[in-house]
């Protein structure tokens, strides 16, 4: 017979809204939701796609994207540690070629 445990997480879908193109301004526009979402409790923190560059269905997301080591990743990692909670975000990466 096998024994079977569960865990339990305490999930948050956090939607924000994003200016395109500002990729800073969103960063600290999402802190404020994620901290919110860890005070209430939240292991698992989920941010919209793009919320970093805002959602552009055209050329000028490449624009906005970054590096995957750039300042929204480390922003990631950092906000996700301070909190101590994971994480997860669509964000467009570039390696800075066409």
């Amino acid at each position: 017979m096998t024994k079977r445990s569960s865990v339990t997480i305490k999930l948050a879908a956090v939607q924000v809204q994003s200016q395109p193109g500002r990729n800073e301004a969103n960063r600290r526009h999402a802190t404020a939701f994620i901290e919110q979402a860890a005070a209430q409790g939240a292991q698992l923190v989920i941010l919209p796609e793009l919320f970093s560059c805002g959602y552009l269905p055209n050329r000028a997301v490449w624009d906005a994207a970054e590096p995957p080591d750039g300042p929204t990743a480390r922003w990631l990692a950092a906000t996700a540690r301070r909190l101590g909670v994971y994480l997860g975000a669509g964000s467009a990466e570039t390696d800075g070629s066409d």
